[in-house]
C-alpha cells in the first residue's frame, strides 16, 4: 500500500503543471500581501501600550484622539493606535449591554412559561458564549490578524485551485494511458488501488495545506514579526460581532483544521468526479463549478444559509464564525460550526461510498 501511495504522489508532483501552479499561486499571493506587510512602521508605537488595559491607558488614548480632532498635525498612526485601544473598552461595554439585554429577555420568556422554547434556548446559548468574552488586554496584532485572514482568502484560493489541478487527473490519466482496462479488471484494482488513490488525495491536501501554512507564517514572521496571538478575534473588524471567545492563536488553529478537513472532502469529491469524467479538463471544469457557483450565487443573489455548508464556504471557514448563527433542530439551537463539522463528516462518508460503488460498477461493466 505504501508503495502504491508513493507512486500515486510521484505521478502528481512530477507533473510540471503542479510545480508551476504552486510557484505561480504563491507568487500571486506574495504580490497581493506584500504591500500590506511592508508598512510596519507603527509597530514601535504599541510597545508602551501593550498589556492590561487600565484607566490611565484609556485616559491617555482619549487624550490623543481628542487632540487629533483639534490639531491636524498629530501623527495619524498614533491616533489609529489610540482608537484601536479604545475599541477594547467599547467591546467590553457592548458585551455587558448585550448580556444584560439577553438576561432581561430570558426572564420575560420564563415568566410567560416559555422555558422550553427554541427562542429561550437560543438566547441562553448566545448569552453563555458572550459571557466568556473578556476584553482586558491590548496587543499589536497585525501579524496574527493577517495570518488568520490569509487562511480564508489567499490560502483558500491556493488550496482549492491546487486540489483542482492535482486531483483532477487521479483517474482520468489512467483512461488516457489505457491502464484503466487492467485496473478495473481485477480485485486488486478495486481494492488496493482505490484505497491508494483515496489516501493519496488526502495526503496531497495535507502537503498543499502545509505549504500554504509555512508560506503564510514565514512571510509574516520575516516582514512583521510574530505578534498578536493573544488578542481577541473581536478586535478584528470582520469578527467584531462574533460570539466565540477565541484569541487569534486558537482561532488560527481551528481555521486551519476546518479548512484542511473541508479540503479533504473536496479532494475526495474530485476523485469521484475524475472516476467518471474520463477527461481531466472535464473533471477540472466540474470541480471548478462546485467551487465557483456558490460564490456567484452569493455575489448576485446575496448570502443564503444553505451556502454556508457548500464545499467552497466550508473551505473559507470565516463565515461560520462571523456571527452567532444557529439552526433549529427539533427545538434545540445548533451552532453553524457544529453543524459544519457534521456536514463535513457526511460529505466525506457519502463521497467515499460513491467512489467505492463507482469502482465496483466499472469493474462489473468490464
Amino acid at each position: 500500500m505504501i508503495t502504491l501511495i508513493r507512486y500515486e504522489l510521484i505521478k502528481i508532483f512530477r507533473r510540471k503543471s503542479v510545480f508551476i501552479s504552486i510557484l505561480l499561486l504563491l507568487g500571486i499571493n506574495f504580490f497581493f500581501i506584500y504591500p500590506i506587510a511592508e508598512d510596519n512602521s507603527n509597530k514601535s508605537l504599541y510597545q508602551k501600550w501593550e498589556g492590561p488595559v487600565s484607566h490611565s491607558t484609556i485616559t491617555s488614548a482619549e487624550k490623543i484622539v481628542s487632540e487629533a480632532e483639534s490639531n491636524m498635525s498629530v501623527d495619524q498612526k498614533q491616533v489609529d493606535m489610540a482608537e484601536e485601544l479604545l475599541l477594547i473598552r467599547t467591546l467590553e461595554k457592548w458585551k455587558e449591554s448585550d448580556v444584560h439585554s439577553k438576561e432581561t429577555r430570558i426572564g420575560k420568556l420564563e415568566e410567560k412559561g416559555e422555558g422550553d422554547s427554541f427562542v429561550l434556548r437560543k438566547l441562553m446559548l448566545e448569552k453563555k458564549l458572550r459571557e466568556k468574552l473578556s476584553y482586558t488586554e491590548f496587543y499589536y496584532k497585525k501579524p496574527a490578524e493577517k495570518m488568520v485572514d490569509y487562511v480564508g482568502r489567499y490560502g483558500y484560493g491556493f488550496v482549492s485551485i491546487m486540489i483542482l489541478i492535482g486531483i483532477s487527473t487521479i483517474y482520468t490519466k489512467e483512461y488516457r494511458t489505457n491502464v484503466d482496462r487492467y485496473m478495473f479488471s481485477s480485485k486488486f484494482g478495486r481494492s488496493k488501488v482505490v484505497n491508494a488513490k483515496i489516501l493519496t488525495a488526502i495526503l496531497f491536501v495535507l502537503i498543499i495545506q502545509a505549504i500554504s501554512v509555512i508560506f503564510n507564517f514565514t512571510f509574516w514572521l520575516v516582514l512583521d514579526g510574530n505578534y498578536g496571538w493573544n488578542a481577541n478575534i473581536q478586535t478584528y473588524d470582520y469578527y467584531m460581532r462574533s460570539p466565540y471567545p477565541f484569541d487569534f492563536l486558537g482561532y488560527y488553529l481551528i481555521k486551519i483544521t476546518v479548512q484542511t478537513v473541508a479540503g479533504i472532502a473536496f479532494a475526495l469529491l474530485m476523485v469521484w468526479i475524475s472516476l467518471w469524467a474520463r477527461k481531466s479538463y472535464i473533471a477540472m471544469a466540474i470541480g471548478g463549478f462546485v467551487i465557483a457557483i456558490p460564490i456567484m450565487i452569493e455575489m448576485n443573489l446575496g448570502r443564503s444559509d444553505l451556502l454556508f455548508f457548500t464545499h467552497s464556504q466550508l473551505m473559507m471557514v470565516a463565515p461560520l464564525f462571523r456571527y452567532f448563527s444557529v439552526i433549529n433542530l427539533f427545538g434545540y439551537p445548533i451552532l453553524y460550526p457544529v453543524l459544519a463539522t457534521f456536514m463535513l463528516l457526511i460529505y466525506i462518508s457519502v463521497t467515499l461510498l460513491f467512489i467505492y460503488l463507482g469502482v465496483r460498477r466499472k469493474q462489473i461493466l468490464k
